[in-house]
């Protein structure tokens, strides 16, 4: 009769535990910055070039297609910055 009551405990905590991971998971993603408005809108602040508000907007140099937010706080945060069109020529965003 021991024995049952071991496998029932047992099973009791790993039903507890597998609805706090499910549980938990929503809130953990709702920090993740693509499920943030918030925190897209700050990257987009820090790293596009003033007067662009979404990152489609911006040409940079060496791509023929859009970066992305991703691509952006990429060459941030390797290269301190990136060379981007600015309709009559090239220029240099530092990411500041």
């Amino acid at each position: 009769m021991g024995g049952w009551v071991y496998r029932k405990v047992t099973l009791l905590i790993l039903l507890a535990l597998a609805v706090a991971l499910v549980l938990a998971g929503p809130a953990t993603a709702e920090h993740e910055l693509e499920h943030s408005p918030h925190l897209q809108q700050d990257a987009r602040e820090r790293v596009l070039p003033p007067g662009y508000t979404d990152e489609s907007q911006v040409w940079v140099w060496g791509f023929n297609h859009a970066v992305g937010l991703y691509g952006f706080l990429g060459f941030c945060m390797q290269d301190g910055g990136y060379w981007y069109w600015g309709g009559d020529d090239w220029y240099w965003n530092s990411c500041e």
